[in-house]
């Protein structure tokens, strides 16, 4: 109490002019508050107070009720006094458990009730900015002469739990899914501010008794001595059976084995050893897992068809029959509290309570189950006495949702029912549900005022704006209670996940539309921009208007995340998400939500937050390998440009659902060049080069793809198409994780021109290049470089006949002078490492003839040396068409030896070592840019041949292997 009356002591402006204040003698922790809350008010409404101020009953008053709370105006005093009693005057929820005492306020109580019907208080929400001033304030205050309030808790229970704590989870739980800049955000309230919310809405229990789950260190106490108390638990898979905790429930969850007579003797032992108060909580442990054991189970009544241990009620009510029976041996008046719960909440379907007197239900629904009806259910059961302990608040929710008039209603069904109280368990008075906490915590103070007459209340806190806020909560109702009425529909499916704890999640999403919701934003939005224009709103009621509007916008971007996740493309979904989040952060200091529930908890965002990694990382859906065969399927031949252009778009279609940034840049004669990256950047970490074109193929079949034996035959599955699909893969898990882009070459069968483009337009890498185009488990250290040349031999034209010797021959010459440069230039039979040259055609006449080379380069700066050679050899003029540099990788390097170690431990039967490629890629273009290089393959055979084939696993194999390799490497920390 110490730290509440500091805290909220600053509160009290002493602008107020000398006024006298009578006090008690004795002020215990509530009549110190009550003091304080009475110099707060005041000063809130008046700059000058003409009164005296008494905490005491007035001389007339000879008795104070129990749980009274009463305030007297005459002339110019006003008394205070109320029940005080009770061992203790403190009020946490977690206070005195187990203790038969009371909590009474009633003083405290008398103050909060002439400050909202003398000075037009209202207690909206917790914190300095909750409390409305309905009246303008005035330079003195009047009183009327006369008035009095009173003030008397009639439930037994009324609650609404106020958390000392706000889940403080690490970042390392929370990094996953949240901006860092929300993980230090400004929190709505203190624990303080909610504790004296709720006084000030005058909620008090008028008897305590102990409950909630009870029997949290029964695993540490029992697990060696009595493990037989604990809940049998059967692994499906493994067919392992184990007592109490299992590795998916925490210690804490662990059940009982019900039907164990020894489990109900521990329980009345430790009753008994603590003093048999009236109250025995034997409320069971939270969550599932129930005991599975043969003794436990014949206890049950199963439905035909329905899943095993979805209904376990029929063994608990006999297990609560079997300590009634026992317990009222010992004390005839006690009362097991226990809770009516998960799957054991629905009626028994054999058994009945035997000693309805002796019991006390804590009913735990949903909000789309009939509590009414599954109320008279227990009652036909036996069941004489219950409250209730819904989860309703518990929702961390961040679209307003419109269930306060259900709440009132079921609040008021539930009481005429014979409900003596109520305990809502809430997460916190959060900006979005501060409504439906204002009407339920009105409704429990005071069961006779309306439910029109509460949401008055709280839309007088807007000042001139009030009916506007009215018009708006109404348009919210009306689609959330129709929303509510489809999950209730949705909740009769006895497969569905809408019944149980209490937690109604999905209600976000349920009945409601991106343009309804945009409609009731631009109701407020108006709203606001008249009320700025007419200033007739104080700075107070602007702020929170201005709050409300931005609250509303808030639901409207959760609402868009919440349905792209579920079925919008890639690309909307992560523009969807990173609006959401990008809102969060610029008004968290407005809106002051609990972010590290709200990306944590299951009933709150985490869900779909990890269907959205899931979505970037591991579409649902996505076949690599019929992607591959739909691509094979178009004849993307190095020279058909308009082929090569429909592959650039099939695979930018496939790359864009992937979620990942897509560029397409046309070269000049027409040919499209595709780059895609999982982060919108040309310049990734790691670039990853593939080529899309291919070949001429033999016959038409090829670009049909066919599947055999593991296997995928067509043109293209070896060279190289099949490596640009599993790019694109990369890319995709890798999103979020490391940095990776790639270039799709579509001519490189030809030259690669198009990546050299590329790369003169800027695209490239930072830390490592890979090149998906080589030999299966090996690794590529060296490629020849590529040339073409044409030579043009040219001789005067002569009469053949007429002349003595050989006559002058072009062609001729040319042939020559081609079996000079083989001679010259050719790899030696004990594979020495050499140049080589290859005639590619030979054509003309007599007189003038083209001789068309390629040569391959085996070291760096040999084509002046081969070009020398062949203008010797040949004696005329040559002209290069291209020419491409060879690649040569130092293989003592780090990063190598480290890759081919991972390659051979993930093949340990494969021969994996370097290799020397006489062929060559785009890494002739790639190594320009100076990044260490992987040049890699997958398990791909016969290319440019008929029998053109990939094996299908591996495609999986080196995925998962590039995969660990590049998060190890470059991953994001």
């Amino acid at each position: 109490m110490k730290n509440l009356l500091f805290a909220f002591g600053i509160l009290a402006v002493s602008a107020l002019s000398a006024f006298e204040i009578v006090e008690p003698a004795a002020k215990d922790g509530s009549l110190r508050l009550a003091v304080q809350e009475l110099r707060h008010h005041l000063a809130l409404v008046a700059d000058d107070v003409p009164y005296r101020f008494v905490f005491a009953k007035p001389d007339d008053v000879k008795e104070v009720a129990p749980f009274e709370s009463r305030y007297r105006v005459k002339d110019d005093t006003v008394w205070f006094w109320g029940d005080d009693g009770g061992k203790t005057a403190e009020w946490d929820w977690g206070d005195d458990r187990g203790k038969e005492t009371q909590r009474r306020n009633g003083t405290l109580f008398a103050v909060e009730l002439f400050g909202e019907r003398e000075l037009g208080l209202r207690y909206l929400w917790p914190g300095a900015d909750g409390v409305a001033v309905t009246k303008p304030k005035t330079p003195i205050l009047s009183l009327p002469r006369h008035a009095e309030g009173r003030h008397v808790s009639t439930l037994v229970k009324a609650r609404i739990r106020s958390y000392a704590q706000y889940h403080p989870f690490p970042w390392e739980q929370v990094k996953a899914y949240m901006p860092r800049e929300l993980y230090d955000a400004p929190r709505p309230t203190t624990h303080e501010e909610r504790v004296l919310w709720q006084r000030r809405n005058r909620l008090q229990d008028r008897e305590y008794f102990t409950y909630g789950h009870a029997f949290t260190h029964w695993k540490d106490r029992f697990e060696k001595s009595h493990p037989e108390y604990l809940n049998l638990h059967i692994d499906a898979k493994m067919g392992v059976e184990t007592r109490g905790w299992t590795s998916t429930q925490g210690r804490d969850r662990t059940k009982h084995c019900v039907s164990n007579e020894a489990v109900v003797d521990q329980i009345l032992a430790d009753w008994c050893a603590n003093g048999t108060n009236r109250f025995l909580n034997v409320c069971e442990n939270d969550s599932g897992f129930w005991c599975e054991c043969p003794a436990c189970r014949a206890l049950d009544v199963p439905k035909e068809g329905e899943k095993p241990l979805a209904h376990v009620t029929d063994r608990y009510v006999n297990f609560w029959n079997r300590i009634a029976k026992k317990a009222r041996a010992i004390r005839p008046d006690v009362q097991l509290v226990t809770y009516v719960y998960s799957d054991y909440r629905l009626p028994p379907r054999r058994e009945k309570i035997a000693y309805g007197e002796n019991m006390l239900c804590g009913f735990v629904f949903a909000e789309a189950e009939d509590a009414m009806a599954l109320i008279n259910d227990w009652r036909k059961a036996g069941m004489r006495h219950f409250f209730f302990r819904p989860n309703y608040l518990h929702s961390i929710v961040t679209i307003h949702r419109g269930y306060e008039r259900f709440f009132y209603n079921q609040f008021h069904e539930l009481l005429n029912a014979g409900m003596i109280g109520v305990d809502y368990d809430a997460n916190d008075n959060r900006p979005m549900t501060t409504l439906e906490f204002y009407v339920l915590a009105r409704a429990f103070a005071d069961p006779t005022a309306t439910f029109e007459s509460i949401v008055a209340d709280y839309y007088a806190g807007y000042g001139a704006a009030a009916a506007d806020v009215k018009a708006y909560f109404e348009a919210v109702r009306q689609t959330g209670e129709a929303a509510l009425e489809e999950c209730r529909r949705l909740a009769r499916n006895p497969n569905s996940d809408f019944g149980g704890g209490g937690t109604l999640p999905r209600t976000e999403e349920t009945g409601r539309n991106e343009a309804e919701l945009q409609a009731k934003y631009d109701m407020l939005a108006a709203s606001v921009a008249r009320h700025a224009k007419s200033g007739d709103l104080t700075a107070v009621e602007s702020a929170r208007l201005q709050s409300l509007l931005l609250q509303a916008e808030h639901g409207i971007l959760t609402y868009r995340f919440l349905t792209a996740v579920a079925d919008r493309p890639v690309p909307e979904m992560k523009q969807a998400a990173e609006a959401l989040n990008a809102f969060r952060i610029a008004h968290k200091d407005d809106l002051r939500d609990i972010y590290v529930q709200i990306y944590r908890l299951w009933w709150a965002e985490v869900r779909y937050w990890k269907l959205y990694r899931k979505r970037l990382q591991e579409p649902k859906g996505v076949d690599d390998v019929a992607r591959l065969e739909a691509f094979i399927r178009i004849p993307s031949v190095s020279k058909d440009i308009p082929e090569v252009n429909r592959a650039v778009a099939f695979l930018k279609g496939e790359a864009t659902k992937d979620g990942l940034h897509c560029w397409v840049e046309a070269m000049p004669d027409g040919r499209k060049v595709l780059y895609a990256a999982n982060e919108q950047t040309k310049a990734p970490d790691v670039l990853i080069s593939a080529h899309l074109d291919v070949v001429p193929a033999q016959t038409p079949d090829l670009f049909i793809p066919r599947r055999s034996e593991g296997r995928l035959y067509g043109r293209g599955a070896s060279d190289c198409k099949e490596h640009c699909i599993l790019a694109v893969r990369l890319m995709r898990e890798l999103k979020g994780k490391v940095s990776v882009g790639c270039l799709f070459g579509s001519d490189e069968e030809i030259g690669g021109a198009s990546t050299a483009f590329m790369l003169e337009k800027g695209y490239g890498g930072k830390r490592l290049a890979i090149i998906l185009d080589s030999e299966q488990f090996a690794i590529t250290t060296r490629q020849k470089g590529l040339a073409e040349y044409v030579v043009t031999a040219k001789e005067a034209a002569a009469h053949t006949g007429m002349m003595k010797g050989t006559p002058p021959n072009a062609s001729l010459r040319l042939l020559r002078a081609y079996d000079d440069l083989v001679a010259a230039l050719s790899d030696h039979e004990d594979g020495s490492w050499r140049d080589v040259i290859n005639l590619s055609r030979i054509c003309g006449t007599r007189e003038e003839a083209e001789m068309a080379l390629r040569v391959r380069c085996a070291n760096y700066g040999s084509w002046e040396r081969i070009e020398a050679l062949i203008r010797d050899k040949t004696g005329c003029d040559i002209v290069c068409t291209r020419k491409g540099d060879p690649v040569i990788l130092d293989e003592s390097a780090p990063y190598l030896q480290e890759f081919r170690e991972l390659m051979r431990r993930r093949w340990p039967t494969r021969q994996v070592d370097f290799y020397h490629l006489n062929s060559s890629t785009d890494a002739r273009h790639i190594q320009k840019l100076g990044l260490p290089m992987l040049i890699l393959g997958v398990d791909a055979r016969g290319a440019h041949t008929p029998a053109e084939h990939l094996v299908l696993s591996s495609l999986d194999e080196h995925a998962e292997l590039i995969d660990g390799y590049l998060l190890k490497r470059f991953g994001k920390k």
